[in-house]
């Protein structure tokens, strides 16, 4: 077991510039041979409110940075239909 803790569980896309996530992820599989990746997140999580909600982050702009990383995710999300605001959330 080899564990990556972040806000909001978020895995940025690969890119050119690499990230703590992806060397992290990287190392787990080529150094240690993890052959599984399992992304597990938690109910009311702080970050995914935050991100469903557009909630203004100005005190802290890192955090903002980093939750923008899933802005891909929250537009998949946002195009559909929510019987109960929280399950936006838990999406």
């Amino acid at each position: 077991l080899f564990v990556i803790r972040n806000a909001g569980n978020i895995v940025p896309s690969f890119g050119p510039e690499p990230g703590g996530v992806s060397a992290t992820i990287e190392y787990a599989v080529v150094a240690l041979g993890v052959t599984d990746i399992v992304i597990c997140g938690h109910s009311n999580c702080g970050a995914m409110k935050a991100i469903a909600d557009s909630q203004p982050l100005d005190p802290m702009p890192a955090v903002a940075h980093w939750l923008h990383y899933a802005d891909a995710a929250k537009a998949v999300v946002e195009k559909k239909t929510w019987a109960n605001p929280i399950d936006k959330v838990n999406a």
